[in-house]
């Protein structure tokens, strides 16, 4: 099947349908002109997360970590991927990577 437009707003359309398979290929395709191109490697994680394929998800999130060690998207994949593993060691490790967020809870004065 031929997609044409904006990668994002085919993803997301194959993502609503639960394409997993198309956006798998759709995604290998995006790589071959750009094999570090971010978007094709999380949603490729992402698609494999959905039919259980863990040990390849962690293997695409490795791949976006090695170029950004703090990826939210990728950890996030990861750490479900090895929770589903029952990896419970190495998702210490990953959830001590996340970026941690700023508490906007108002100081009492």
């Amino acid at each position: 099947m031929s997609h044409l437009g904006n990668p994002i707003d085919v993803i997301k359309k194959l993502y609503s349908e639960q394409k997993w398979h198309e956006i798998f290929t759709y995604c290998q395709t995006m790589l071959e002109s750009d094999p570090k191109d971010l978007v094709a490697l999380q949603n490729i994680a992402t698609a494999l997360l959905q039919v259980g394929k863990y040990d390849d998800v962690i293997s695409y999130c490795d791949t976006v970590l090695q170029m950004n060690p703090i990826d939210e998207y990728a950890l996030k994949n990861k750490i479900f991927a090895l929770e589903r593993l029952k990896k419970h060691d190495q998702i210490i490790l990953c959830c001590d990577k996340l970026p941690r967020k700023k508490s906007t809870r108002l100081l009492d004065t």
